[in-house]
C-alpha cells in the first residue's frame, strides 16, 4: 500500500471518528423532557427566617417565565422569574417578610401543584432572626482581677454572679445586626455577615439590645431617655449587655491547656482585622472569641478604683463616670493587652463590638 493511500486511510478514519462524537454529542443534548409529572419533594427543614435562601426541590418544576410562581400565604405572588433560581429541578428564592406560621404553594404553567394528595400547601415556620446559638453558664464564685497588668486590676477579690446567665455563643454578627437595625447603619468599617459588628458606641450597642428583645418578643432590659440616659430593668427577660463581673466570669480560660493564638485573633495572628466568628476555639464555657477579635461593650461605668469597694455578690460597676467598661482586647492588640483581666475604657474605638446575655 502506497504512503497516499495510508494518508487517504487515515482520513476517513478521523472523519468518521469527528461524525460519531458529533452524533454523541447531539443526543446529549436533548432537550429535558418536560412533559412529565410535576413533584416537589418534602423540605428538609421548614424552619426559616426573613432575607433567609429557602430552597425547594422536585421535578418537572417548570422553567422560569410568567407561568410558574410561588404564592405565600395565598397573597403574596413571587414570579419564577424573580427567584434566585428556577429550573426543573430545584427552585430558590429569599424568604419575605411573613408571620410567624405561614404557607407557600407552587404554580408552574398556570397549574396548582399539589404537594400530598390532601394539601397544596407548604407549611413554613418563619422565625424574625436566624438561630441564635448560646451557652448557660451557671451561677457560681469566682476571683476577680489580676496582678499581672495594670492598677485598676486590683485587688483581686472574690465576687459570686447569683444567677444563671444564658449568654451568646459569639459576638453578634453582621448578619444580625443588620436585620435588626438595618444594612445601611451597620457601622463595621469591613462588611461581611459572618464578621462581628464593630465600630459601635455604647448607646448603640443598648440601643441594639432593646430592638433585637423587642424582634423577639422579649421584655426590653433598658429604658432610655431623649438625652441617653439609659436605666436597667433587672427584672426583663430582655437580651442585654453582661456587666464587668458577668463577662470576666463566663471569659475565663483553662490556663492548663490555652494557646492565646488557638483561642484569640490579635496582632500575631490576625493581620490587624476582625475575623469571622466561631474559627478558633472556645473557651472552657463554649464560648468563642471572648479574648481578641473585637471588644466587647459592658454595662460598667468605669472607675480605676471600682475593685476596692466592689460589691461581693452581682457587681454593676459604678455609680458615676463618664466611660463604660469595655473587655476582652481585639484584632489589633498586641499579647499583653489581650488578657481576662485586663480593662478597657477609651472611647471612640473603632474594633468594639458586643455579646449580649440574658436572664436564665
Amino acid at each position: 500500500m502506497t504512503k497516499k493511500n495510508n494518508i487517504t486511510k487515515i482520513y476517513k478514519q478521523s472523519i468518521l471518528c469527528l461524525f460519531i462524537i458529533l452524533l454523541v454529542a447531539c443526543s446529549e443534548s436533548k432537550p429535558v423532557d418536560t412533559t412529565g409529572v410535576t413533584q416537589v419533594y418534602p423540605l428538609e427543614n421548614p424552619n426559616t427566617y426573613y432575607s433567609d435562601t429557602l430552597t425547594i426541590y422536585g421535578q418537572f418544576l417548570g422553567k422560569a417565565d410568567t407561568t410558574s410562581y410561588l404564592v405565600f400565604n395565598d397573597t403574596l405572588k413571587i414570579l419564577s422569574l424573580d427567584c434566585l433560581h428556577w429550573t426543573e429541578s430545584k427552585i430558590s428564592v429569599i424568604v419575605p417578610k411573613l408571620p410567624k406560621s405561614s404557607t407557600l404553594y407552587i404554580v408552574v404553567n398556570e397549574a396548582k401543584i399539589n404537594i400530598t394528595k390532601e394539601t397544596y400547601y407548604i407549611e413554613l415556620n418563619v422565625e424574625p432572626l436566624p438561630e441564635i446559638q448560646t451557652v448557660i453558664v451557671k451561677s457560681g464564685t469566682f476571683e476577680m482581677g489580676g496582678t499581672f497588668g495594670f492598677q485598676d486590676e486590683l485587688p483581686i477579690h472574690k465576687v459570686t454572679i447569683s444567677k444563671d446567665l444564658l449568654v451568646m455563643a459569639t459576638e453578634v454578627n453582621q448578619r444580625i445586626y443588620n436585620l435588626v437595625i438595618s444594612e445601611e447603619e451597620n457601622p463595621s468599617l469591613i462588611k461581611s455577615n459572618e464578621l462581628p459588628v464593630y465600630n459601635i458606641s455604647w448607646i448603640e450597642a443598648v440601643k441594639f439590645c432593646n430592638e433585637i428583645s423587642k424582634l423577639l418578643s422579649l421584655q426590653p432590659a433598658y429604658e432610655i431617655t431623649q438625652d441617653n440616659y439609659v436605666l436597667w430593668d433587672t427584672t426583663a427577660n430582655g437580651w442585654r449587655l453582661p456587666t464587668e463581673a458577668e463577662w470576666e466570669f463566663f471569659a475565663q480560660i483553662d490556663t492548663n491547656n490555652f494557646d492565646l493564638k488557638e483561642n484569640a485573633w490579635f496582632s500575631t495572628n490576625s493581620g490587624l482585622r476582625p475575623q469571622e466568628c466561631a474559627i478558633l476555639k472556645p473557651n472552657i464555657a463554649g464560648l468563642y472569641d471572648c479574648l481578641g477579635n473585637v471588644n466587647e461593650w459592658c454595662w460598667d461605668l468605669y472607675d480605676a478604683n471600682y475593685y476596692s469597694v466592689s460589691p461581693l455578690v452581682n457587681p454593676k460597676g459604678a455609680k458615676t463616670g463618664t466611660n463604660r467598661v469595655m473587655r476582652g482586647g481585639c484584632c489589633n492588640d498586641g499579647k499583653a493587652f489581650v488578657r481576662i483581666q485586663k480593662r478597657s475604657t477609651t472611647e471612640p474605638m473603632p474594633f468594639v463590638g458586643m455579646r449580649l446575655v440574658r436572664n436564665e
